[in-house]
């Protein structure tokens, strides 16, 4: 289409010498060029032959499946040592359980409410494999649950 001569002219090529796009200038900052020049630059040549598949190789054979284990007996659910004791609104109360060791944690929670409720009580003191005193707000006499954990 364009003459590579003319000044301004772009040519493009491919390897081996065919045009792929022509654009030859008109004037000061234009160009032109075919709808045919614009298809040819997304088109591609010709696509080579696909090489032979190899062939497959033969599949193993599967192994037998193992048998299945036994299922084991059903356990009780976990329960931690746990139990009440009441608050007694003036000194610590003293809480005996085999249960507790050095690094137990205590959690204590409000069973019944009785007397006048302040913080929750707080464990004073533990004594291992015997037991703990819990210190309560004075005038509270509220039933408290509690649970061991090791």
């Amino acid at each position: 289409m364009t003459d590579p001569t003319v000044p301004g002219a772009i040519l493009v090529t491919d390897l081996v010498g065919n045009e792929l796009v022509a654009i030859a200038t008109v004037g000061p900052q234009s160009a032109q060029t075919t709808t045919q020049d614009i298809a040819n630059l997304g088109a591609s040549g010709p696509t080579g032959a696909t090489g032979a598949t190899g062939a497959t190789g033969a599949t193993g054979a599967t192994g037998a499946t193992g048998a299945t284990g036994a299922t084991g007996a059903t356990g009780a659910a976990f329960a931690p040592p746990h139990g009440t004791f009441v608050a007694n609104g003036a000194t610590p109360v003293a809480v005996s359980d085999t249960h507790v060791t050095a690094n137990s944690a205590i959690a204590i929670t409000l069973k019944t409410l009785g007397g006048t409720q302040g913080a929750c009580p707080v464990v004073s003191s533990v004594t291992p494999t015997s037991g703990f005193s819990v210190t309560a707000t004075a005038l509270d006499t509220s039933t408290y649950n509690y649970s061991i954990i090791n």
